[in-house]
């Protein structure tokens, strides 16, 4: 019999009772692979070419993507006098995978040598290295390097999930020990398949401003067609008000502004703060203070709406042609792009001036948007085909991507994919990670919103959820009900940030000596998860030989945890117990 140890109020541990969102398996797409090499092919049995034989070849393209029968496999040789263990005899042998050029990574697939030996792979640690640091300079630009324990099973791809986004083009696997001991054998190290599945982005909904026309596109990369919601009105800038879902958007042409219910069966735009003469363009949106920010390009002024009066007060002034602001949560900034004077502006609330970045770079400046991961400012120039990364403060920018297509509007999704709204070719781009993918908009596309239907203000806590136990102001780190338990693990086992009553038990299933639990928890990049086993609920340990793969829908994330007893050091029918540790990731 399993059970489940207590919850720490230093190390939040998880506990699930119930999977309360189903998981629907989509089929994953991988990098292709350039090449590979090892440091024993001079004396390989099978050669490491066997190991990228990719989709459809040495494992199946379709869910859950098993190990082909007859797939080929690498092995080193044997070392001299059996039995024997291969990595007591000679170094651990490393292997290169080279995917051709930078590619975004968060997981790793790997598949098993031969569950009836114990020459398969249980030991692996990852080394990332950049295009431009090569081969020779592992671990250098990318401080990131995980160590992964594999099942000894040959069929199942095991999907390795990497606590955050790396870009590399060489990845380096150093085998550090395989199943030896536990049978005959030991005296080889082999693996089946490697691939690296390509990020994913479960966005639910895209909407876009265009001339005449409001569109909207579910978050299925495979649709390309947006349906027009509403169509005549010179929409500007769209924002969303996470409280509603209701997205917000300028109109120039009227003088107004106007909410849109974007889930009505006839959609609906109903104005709101109108004012004569006014030429509204970029609209940014703090949820918490329920505050509007507009650009007006008739009067060349950012001003705040209030409300409750209709009223509006003055920011800053002196502009040319304002298009687009963001608000930067984080650090109280206003952010604000300048085609007339061809400059990016950041503000602080009271409308003083921080930063300025104005050069033959910033010609055309027209979307903005802030780098999720480190704050960096991006921008687009519409004259140039570019997007641009600032840091702020500094006079230069740097080019992130070129050749594009008048682009316009900037956005991130949570799962860090930046989209971009190209007004010259009437397209959606998502920049990355490749394969970009590709939505047909209105031509003049000026500005984008995303969000997922059940989190729109995008803090990883479900909406309805926050809205029970405290409201949209809650964040994933708060513990309003003091129970030592944060608001994201609350909301990932069913339970109660208000009331403290949490649920209590973990899914789990077991053939023989073997344990799997299956954990679904809230998305979040910066949490560690930690498998802790004990016999006597005093004394923890790691679970050393585990493996697990992983399934995504909308902002959960499923872990499914297989473990043997036996290898873990537990005598066969011994009473085991299993608990979750989640620890947060200092950055």
């Amino acid at each position: 019999m399993m059970m489940v140890g207590q919850a720490s109020r230093i190390r939040a541990t998880l506990v699930i009772a119930q999977l309360f969102l189903a998981n629907v398996l989509i089929a994953a797409s991988f990098h292709p692979i350039a090449g590979i090499t090892s440091s024993t092919s001079a004396t390989d049995l099978f050669p490491v070419a066997n190991l990228i034989e990719e989709s459809g070849s040495g494992y199946a393209s379709a869910v859950p993507h098993d190990q082909l029968a007859g797939a080929g496999r690498w092995v080193t040789d044997a070392c001299a006098i059996l039995p024997c263990d291969y990595l007591e005899s000679f170094a651990p042998p490393v292997i290169v995978v080279d995917l051709g050029v930078d590619q975004p990574l968060d997981e790793i697939s790997l598949w098993g040598y031969d569950a009836s030996n114990t020459n398969g792979a249980r030991e692996v640690q990852l080394r990332f290295a950049t295009d431009t640091d090569g081969t020779s300079s592992f671990g250098t630009a990318i401080n990131y390097n995980p160590t992964l324990h594999l099942l000894n099973d040959d069929t199942v791809r095991q999907s390795f999930r990497f606590r955050k986004t790396v870009h590399a083009r060489y990845i380096q696997l150093t085998i550090t020990d395989n199943f030896f001991g536990t049978g005959p054998g030991g005296d080889r190290v082999g693996l089946g398949e490697i691939a690296f599945a390509v990020p994913s982005s479960p966005v639910s909904k895209l909407v876009a401003s265009a001339p005449t026309a409001f569109q909207l596109v579910g978050g299925d990369v495979t649709n390309s067609t947006l349906s027009d919601l509403l169509s005549g009105h010179n929409i500007w800038s769209t924002v969303i008000d996470p409280a509603t879902g209701d997205v917000l958007v300028s109109l120039p042409t009227d003088a107004s502004l106007a909410r849109i219910d974007v889930d009505a069966v006839t959609p609906i735009l109903t104005p709101f703060g109108a004012r004569v003469g006014a030429v509204f363009h970029g609209l940014a949106y703090d949820h918490v203070t329920e505050s509007l920010w507009v650009l007006d390009s008739n009067t060349d002024t950012l001003e705040l709406y209030d409300f409750d009066t209709g009223s509006y007060t003055v920011v800053a002034t002196a502009f040319q042609r304002p298009n687009e602001v963001v608000y930067d949560a984080k650090r109280d900034w206003l952010i604000v792009t300048d085609s007339g004077l061809d400059v990016v502006l950041v503000y602080d609330l009271a409308g003083n001036v921080l930063h300025e970045l104005g050069n033959a770079t910033t010609v055309g400046a027209w979307g903005i948007v802030v780098d999720p991961v480190n704050g960096d400012i991006l921008y687009s120039s519409h004259d140039r085909g570019e997007i641009r990364r600032w840091v702020p403060g500094r006079s230069t920018s740097s080019l992130e991507y070129a050749s594009l297509e008048g682009p316009r509007g900037l956005g991130y999704d949570r799962w860090g994919r930046l989209y971009c709204v190209q007004g010259g070719n009437g397209e959606i781009k998502t920049i990355e990670p490749a394969p970009s993918s590709v939505y047909s908009t209105a031509l003049g596309g000026r500005d984008i919103a995303l969000y997922a239907d059940c989190d729109l203000d995008g803090d990883f806590l479900p909406d309805a959820w926050e809205a029970t136990h405290g409201g949209l102001a809650m964040s994933f780190t708060s513990d309003p009900d003091a129970d030592g338990l944060v608001a994201g693990f609350e909301a990932a086992t069913g339970g109660s940030a208000s009331d403290g009553s949490d649920s209590g038990l973990v899914s789990m299933d077991t053939d023989g000596i073997e344990m799997t639990i299956d954990h679904l928890s809230l998305l979040k990049s910066d949490l560690q998860y930690t498998l802790m086993l004990s016999n006597d609920l005093v004394y923890w340990t790691p679970a050393s030989t585990l493996g697990s793969t992983e399934a995504f829908d909308s902002i959960y994330e499923r872990r499914i945890y297989r473990f043997n007893i036996d290898q873990e050091g537990f005598a066969n029918g011994e009473r085991v117990f299993a608990k979750i540790d989640v620890e947060s990731i200092e950055r």
